[in-house]
C-alpha cells in the first residue's frame, strides 16, 4: 500500500521540517543510517499519487534526507 502524506508528516523516527513547497524528512545524527535509508526507499516507492519524493544523498552514499512535494 505504501506511505501516505499523513503518515510521513507525523515524523515517527525522523525529523520533519517544512519547506516552501512541502516538507523535508531529514536524518538526525542519532538515527540508524541503514534504517533511514530503508525509510527513504519506502518513501520513493510510495510516491506518485499524493506526492513527489526527491532524495538527497550524504557523502557516504547513503541518504540524509528526502524532500516531499505534495500535488495539492
Amino acid at each position: 500500500m505504501g506511505l501516505s502524506l499523513t503518515e510521513l508528516k507525523q515524523g515517527a523516527g525522523y525529523r520533519v521540517e517544512p519547506t516552501e513547497e512541502g516538507f523535508a524528512i531529514l536524518k538526525s545524527e542519532r538515527d540508524d543510517a541503514a534504517a533511514f535509508d530503508q525509510l527513504v526507499r519506502e518513501v520513493l516507492s510510495s510516491a506518485g499519487r499524493e506526492f513527489v519524493a526527491l532524495p538527497r544523498q550524504d557523502a557516504g552514499a547513503g541518504y540524509d534526507g528526502v524532500f516531499i512535494l505534495p500535488f495539492d
